[in-house]
Parts: structure tokens; C-alpha cells; sequence
């Protein structure tokens, strides 16, 4: 039989999610895809299945036309082709709502109603405008940072403001997935390690993240809270979050032991402690949420230590190298989110 592809080529281009891995063991978005394989989608298809199952958003193409065609296939296969991209279209089948395809910009209050004018101005004007540089009649997305989402079209642009109709009324999509926190003594920090922590942070998805005042970090320069809080939106955009990080105020660490006494885990980062994966391994239920503690250049002192521990923070390891705060911060956040994701139940069981 003669095996026609699927590529990332362009002669056919539709919508298509490839089917499970039993039905095509092997095939991949940019590996080729024969036509065997494919009949037993269309046999699958021909036994009532639905063909959504099968339709996401995601361009794939149909190469060798010539070939197939001389075979008597090509026009089985693009009828196929045209009726998964005809289905996905109608039923506007989407993975995942919280990320769309759309340039999305944050406003402080989103509209309740279809067809309510909004005002975008200040950085967010300036991004629109000057950067992406958007047109009238552009379709955008408008978040508020709190799960809120509203699509919307660009209907006037000013010297100042830009007004944006909104195309459906306000949705507000629940948050999901691990629930941790990040309290790290990184307000010190100099040559915008600070800012790449932050925004870090952000990307991997902490919820809350506390600058800690130490005995070695007992400072934090003025307005840096302002630059994070704007460092962390542009890193919410970038990464397609709907709910922002939550910068908070630098906090005193001794004010943060009813904090660690409180949550369900809290991992406190120090050196020659257990591997912090074999920790989690361990551990008879993988956990969802808790507070991960990182200290200061030069690491808690004594004293900090016992008073995070007797409060009930487990000590973890992360290596056996002398890691930077915000390495260490990145690492164990990192380590944390990607095992609570992928083991949400029993860790032992898994």
C-alpha cells in the first residue's frame, strides 16, 4: 500500500488532534502519519464515534496528493479532512479557554454585558498600539487577573485611550491545578536577579509570592514591590495565566511562622537535608498546595532555621551544589508543580 503523509507540509491544511496513541502508536505532529493508520480512524469514525473526539485546534497537512490520488484514496481522505475541520468549527472545540490565541490585555474591571465599551489606556495602550500595533476592528482579550475573561473588538483608537467592544459578556474561569507559595529572602538581590525571580515565579504558576526579611535580608529598596507587581503582569500576559501572581508586602520572618504552622506542607530549602523528590516520593498522598521557604544569600541563620522547623517546616534538599536564592526558589517551585501535576493522587500508588 502506498503510505501518504501527514506533515507539518502545505497542500491540505485542517484542524486535527491526533487519536490515541493505540490507534496511532508512533505518529507524531511532525513525523509522518500512513494510511492504515488513518483508515482506522475512519473505521473508528464509521462505528458512530464522534468526530470532536478527535478535533482540536492545531494545523497539520496532507501531503502527496499526487500519489494517494493514483491510488484511489486522495478523495476519502480529504472528505475526512474537511469534516473533522467542518466539526471542530461548529462545536468550537477548545483544550483549554484560559488560552487563547488572542492578544490579551489586562483592564482593572471587565463589562458584565456584550456590546459594553471598554477604555484600555496607560501600558496597556501603549502595548496595543505602539508595540503590536493593532488596528480598528482587531479582535483582543480582556483579563482583569482574577479568572475574568471577555473577547472584544477594537472599535477607536485615540491619542490616548483605545475603546474596545466587547464581543460576549464577562467569563470567569475557576482556578485549577497546585495551589503553592512562595516566601524567599530575595529583596536584596542585585542585577535583576530579584526581577527574574519574580517573574519566574509567575510563569510556573505560584500563587503568592513574600519577599522575606531575614537577619541577612533585612532590607527591601522602595518602589521595588511597584516594579515586581508590573514585572509579574507582563509575565501573566506572556504565559497566558488569568490569575496574577500576588507580590506581597515584605514580610518579617517571624511574622510568617503562623503562616507555616497553618499550611498543609512547608518545605524549608537547606542544605544536606533529604532530597526533596524523595521527600515528595515518600510522602503517602502526593501534596497539592503548601509554602516553600528559600532564604537569603548566605542561607537562614541558626536560629531561623529551629524557628521554621519547631513552626513545622521539613527541611529539603536540592543538590549538592551551593545554589543562588533564585536558583534554589526556581528549582524547588519547579520540582513541586511539575510532581503535583503529574502524581494529583496517591504518590505511592502512582
Amino acid at each position: 500500500m502506498v503510505a501518504s503523509t501527514f506533515t507539518t507540509a502545505s497542500l491540505l491544511k485542517f484542524y486535527v488532534k491526533w487519536p490515541p496513541p493505540s490507534i496511532l502508536r508512533g505518529a507524531y505532529s511532525n513525523s509522518s502519519l500512513s494510511l492504515r493508520d488513518l483508515e482506522g480512524v475512519c473505521q473508528l469514525n464509521s462505528r458512530g464515534l464522534s468526530l470532536s473526539s478527535f478535533a482540536r485546534p492545531g494545523f497539520y497537512d496532507f501531503r502527496n496528493a499526487r500519489r494517494a490520488a493514483q491510488c484511489g484514496n486522495a478523495s476519502r481522505i480529504t472528505a475526512f479532512a474537511k469534516d473533522l475541520h467542518k466539526e471542530a468549527e461548529e462545536q468550537e472545540v477548545v483544550s483549554d479557554q484560559s488560552r487563547g490565541g488572542l492578544p490579551r490585555f489586562h483592564v482593572t474591571s471587565l463589562p458584565a454585558l456584550k456590546g459594553t465599551i471598554v477604555q484600555v489606556d496607560g501600558d496597556e495602550f501603549w502595548h496595543m498600539t505602539r508595540v503590536l500595533r493593532l488596528n480598528v476592528n482587531d479582535r483582543i482579550e480582556l483579563f482583569d487577573g482574577s479568572g475574568g475573561i471577555v473577547e472584544g473588538t477594537l472599535l477607536r483608537v485615540t491619542k490616548n485611550c483605545a475603546e474596545v467592544s466587547a464581543l460576549t459578556g464577562r467569563q470567569t474561569l475557576p482556578q485549577t491545578g497546585p495551589n503553592w507559595h512562595v516566601a524567599a529572602a530575595f529583596g536584596n538581590l542585585k542585577g535583576g536577579r530579584a526581577d527574574w525571580l519574580v517573574e519566574k515565579c509567575t510563569e510556573l504558576g505560584a500563587q503568592t509570592l513574600t519577599p522575606l526579611l531575614t537577619q541577612r535580608s533585612g532590607t527591601v529598596a522602595e518602589q521595588r514591590n511597584d516594579r515586581w507587581h508590573r514585572i509579574s503582569m507582563a509575565a501573566t500576559k506572556q504565559c497566558q495565566r488569568l490569575h496574577t501572581l500576588d507580590v506581597r508586602e515584605p514580610t518579617r520572618l517571624e511574622s510568617l511562622l503562623t503562616e507555616v504552622r497553618k499550611a498543609k506542607v512547608a518545605f524549608l530549602a537547606a542544605a544536606g537535608a533529604p532530597p526533596l523528590v524523595q521527600t515528595l516520593l515518600n510522602s503517602s498522598e502526593m501534596p497539592q498546595e503548601g509554602l516553600l521557604l528559600i532564604g537569603p544569600e548566605g542561607d537562614f541563620t541558626q536560629e531561623e532555621i529551629e524557628l521554621l522547623i519547631e513552626a513545622g517546616a521539613v527541611p529539603v534538599g536540592l543538590g549538592q551544589r551551593r545554589l543562588r536564592v533564585e536558583t534554589a526558589a526556581i528549582a524547588i517551585l519547579s520540582t513541586v508543580m511539575l510532581l503535583s501535576e503529574g502524581c494529583p493522587v496517591n504518590a505511592k500508588e502512582g
